[in-house]
Parts: structure tokens; sequence; C-alpha cells
């Protein structure tokens, strides 16, 4: 059985999971320094041991954990509920937070390292799951559910289907997913239908919230929380200090500190920096612009600052990572 939702244990991987065998030993390492030996790909069908084409778990991670590199056999979610660390897929890093949700393609390589208590939901999906009529409607709605239009369940190539929900939306997705889990692990009469109904719930949504930019702007629900949120989504580029979100959220900076970690796992000037990074990785990918001018488009107060905190999320400098990026070995 899966850990219960908010509990915080060491996952130790059975045969045919991260690592392979129980343990630390060879799925998962202390200190951050990830494997590069890549296992052999985790099976469906070992991993779920039913033939239904879906299968959700809960895994918990303690602090200062990584897994291994490793590849699945069909398309894998992975969606954030507690903590934060570094995601590498393909060899290419990107900042884990709470609310992060990415569809990794069958045979990418990827592994992630926790920095601290680390919670998600894993999701293995075969394409087998819906009809071709309910891929196409789907598919349709987000560049996240794309893979359903490919007969074989592929992501299109060169695309990283990821996006990030923040509070309250990521806590009623979590809420979906918790549901899932406890169906496919019941197996009460007509437990695939319902896990199948409350998966495509959790996609509907999610795809719902990336159209109307409910992932991204103000509009993210009632509260102090959600007020802050919006305002740092909206003017994470500007000079933005704890009394200012406090003063839109109407609250002390206090009190917003305190509950805006409580909701979303980390502090408010972790979440700026998480968000300022992923918006600096986008043009240093996408754009031939300076550091310099990435950096104040970015919302970092100078290019030493971001060099500190791009490297500290992930592992590589700003330059080296457009290096990289250029020279094709990512």
């Amino acid at each position: 059985m899966p850990p219960k939702s908010g509990e915080t244990t060491v996952f130790r991987p059975s045969p045919g999971t991260f690592g392979g065998s129980t343990g630390t030993d060879a799925g998962l390492t202390l200190g951050g320094s990830p494997h590069r030996r890549v296992m052999p790909p985790v099976s469906f069908d070992r991993h779920a041991k039913h033939a239904f084409p879906l299968f959700v778990e809960l895994q918990s991670y303690a602090a200062d954990m990584a897994a291994s590199t490793h590849t699945h056999d069909c398309v894998e979610l992975v969606y954030v509920v507690k903590g934060s660390g570094v995601h590498h897929i393909d060899g290419e890093p990107f900042p884990l937070i709470r609310g992060d949700l990415y569809v990794i393609d069958e045979g990418a390589e990827h592994m992630f390292h926790c920095e601290t208590d680390f919670s998600f939901y894993n999701i293995l999906l075969k394409v087998g799951l819906y009809d071709a009529v309910e891929r196409e409607r789907i598919g349709r709605l987000s560049p996240l559910t794309a893979f359903l239009l490919d007969r074989h369940g592929r992501v299109a190539p060169g695309t990283r289907p990821k996006t990030t929900i923040p509070p309250p939306h990521s806590d009623e997705l979590a809420r979906l997913l918790e549901r899932t889990t406890a169906e496919i692990a019941a197996k009460q009469p007509g437990w695939e239908s319902l896990a199948k109904a409350l998966f495509t719930e959790f996609l509907v949504t999610v795809c719902r919230l990336s159209m109307s930019g409910g992932s991204d702007v103000s509009d993210v629900g009632e509260g102090p929380v959600a007020r802050a949120l919006g305002c740092i989504h909206e003017r994470y580029a500007e000079r933005l200090t704890l009394d200012d979100l406090a003063t839109v959220a109407g609250v002390s900076s206090g009190h917003l500190g305190e509950v805006f970690k409580e909701r979303t796992g980390v502090t408010v000037h972790q979440y700026l920096n998480k968000l300022r990074v992923e918006r600096a990785r986008e043009l240093l990918a996408q754009t031939d612009l300076s550091v310099t001018e990435i950096c104040h488009r970015s919302g970092f107060e100078d290019s030493g600052y971001l060099t500190r905190v791009f490297k500290r999320a992930t592992g590589l400098s700003p330059r080296a990572y457009r290096r990289t990026l250029a020279t094709g070995k990512r």
C-alpha cells in the first residue's frame, strides 16, 4: 500500500521500479549524486501487477535522496505534492516544486534529487486506457495531453509537456489522485471504471487550468496565499519583497510567510526563485539574449546572484546550461 497523503517515508523500490532492488544500494543514493548507470526500463506490467492500463501510487522520499537514472516502457506522469528538488530529464535539469506536473515520454531517461522531504504521485499510463474518440477529445485540449493523439502514446519530439498548478487547485488535483490511488489499490467491484473516471477528471481539470491561465496567473482562488501567488506570477520580474506580497494579500508579512509555506511546502523566497529560474531557463533555451539581459527579465537583481541560484537549482551555471543545449549534450 502506498503511504497516506501527507505521510513522509523513505521509498524503497521493489524489483522493476527505479532501482531494481530493495534498499538504497541500487535505487537511491545519499547526497544527491545521480547514478549515470541506466537501469532496464521500468515495466508497466511488472510494476502495476494488473492488466488495467493505468497505475497510480504515491511515493515519498526523505530529504537529500536521489533516484537512479531510469526509463519506462510507457508514458509516465509525475505530480509533485510535497517538497522540492531537481528533476533531470534526458540530462536536462528542471527545478521541482509542489504543484508541478510532468509528462515523460516512453524511453526518456530521468532521475531526481530531493532537496527536502519529497512526495509525488507516479502515474503510469498505457494509451489503451482510452478509445480513439476519447483520445481525440482529450488529446486536443492541451499540449499536456497531446501524446494521446499519437496511436502509440508518444510525446512529440522536441516538446517537454510540463506545468505548475498553484494552490488551491494543486490540492484539489492531489485529492483526485488520492482517490484514484485508493481505487486501484483496493480493487473493489467496478474499480477500473471509477479509477478511469477520476483520472480523466484530473487530466481534463489540468488542461482547463492551463487553457484558462489558472496555472500561471492570479485567478487561483481566494485567500492570502492565492492573492500572493497571483502577484508573484504576474510580477516575478519586478523587485518583490515579503512586505509587498503581504500588502497585496491583506495580511501581515509574518502570517503570510507561515501560511504560504504551509500551503506550498516552500518559503515565499524559494517559490519566487524557482519561478525566476524557470523563466531564465526558458530564455536561455529560446533566445540569444545575454545572461545580463536574462537576469533582468527573469527578476534577478544581478547576474552573479542569478548564477548562484540557477546553479543551485539545476547543477549548471546559466552559460554552461546554454552551451549544453547548443552542443546537443543535454
